[in-house]
């Protein structure tokens, strides 16, 4: 955990000295549609049904209708008859509830006695999300495990027939980074909804960021079961590209980093941040190569 800590000291450098995560930057990496249905809900006008979901809460829960279940995720025990409610009203409390579930699952957030949400502060969330990361890969390395015996056995049976295995193996680059950008503007969205504030949504936002690019995070692709050693090499197919080149898995890290980057960060704050921790984890600033790659993903993140 020392390495997250180190950083998460980088990353906060750089966002006491750069406005890159102001409401105008971002509004641009965002789905403009979502954006504005959520925002939308935050106005004046919708004060008082999130003030009336508030109260619904408070009944719910003086009733004794919320539990939490062993992954700390809140469960309902009452239905929208029994607190006397409407049963639109009463749906938009459980979608809610889902939303609040869902941070949860993730991580950087939790329930407290009264069953009202609480952010974690940065370096603690950062914890949280890439311990509960963790605890998520030992059970897809058993899935893992199989495919890795499934690949070893091919290349033996390629082997036998004197079939040649010097083509590396096909990397769909963008559409893996496509989804893991997806990740981070779906959490930042509903801690949005949840919250109401976009500073809290965006050091959230942030948080789940840093827990996955960090050293050995489940974003650090060199060391990850599948892409091991850092040079392995593969046919990568990325946004711009018209046919695949070959890249290496440390590559796509970079390529990641840069692409997912963007939705928090601008370019020079990235490469602060690659320099930095370069530094902290005894490798040195990043290459002209490492910065070509999250140049590329930085580009091609639109």
């Amino acid at each position: 955990m020392k390495r997250i800590v180190l950083i998460l000291l980088v990353i906060s450098l750089m966002l006491s000295i750069s406005p890159v995560t102001s409401a105008s930057n971002l509004i641009e990496e965002v789905d403009l549609v979502k954006e504005a249905a959520i925002i939308s809900d935050l106005t004046d006008e919708h004060k008082h049904e999130n003030e009336l979901l508030k109260r619904i809460h408070t009944e719910v829960v003086n009733r004794n209708g919320l539990s939490l279940n062993e992954n700390g995720q809140m469960e309902i025990n009452v239905t929208a008859e029994d607190v006397s409610l409407d049963k639109e009203i009463f749906d938009k409390y459980l979608l809610k509830i889902e939303r609040s579930n869902y941070l949860v699952s993730v991580g950087g957030v939790y329930f407290d006695n009264n069953f009202e949400l609480v952010f974690l502060p940065l370096e603690e969330a950062v914890n949280d999300i890439y311990t509960k990361d963790m605890e998520k890969q030992k059970l897809n390395n058993i899935l893992n495990e199989d495919v890795q015996r499934e690949s070893s056995l091919r290349e033996e049976i390629f082997a036998k027939n004197l079939i040649p295995l010097n083509i590396p193996p096909d990397l769909f680059a963008y559409q893996i980074v496509k989804a893991n950008k997806q990740e981070i503007q779906d959490y930042y969205l509903v801690a949005l909804y949840i919250e109401g504030n976009r500073p809290q949504a965006l050091l959230a936002t942030t948080a789940l960021w840093i827990s996955r690019i960090t050293n050995q995070g489940i974003w650090d692709y060199k060391v990850q079961p599948g892409y091991t050693p850092h040079d392995k090499k593969w046919m990568a197919y990325t946004r711009s590209s018209q046919y695949p080149s070959t890249r290496t898995s440390e590559w796509f890290g970079n390529y990641n980093y840069g692409f997912t980057g963007r939705f928090l960060f601008s370019l020079s704050i990235l490469y602060a941040g690659g320099d930095g921790a370069g530094i902290m984890w005894g490798n040195g600033f990043d290459s002209v190569e490492d910065k070509a790659a999250i140049k590329m993903g930085y580009d091609e993140s639109y």
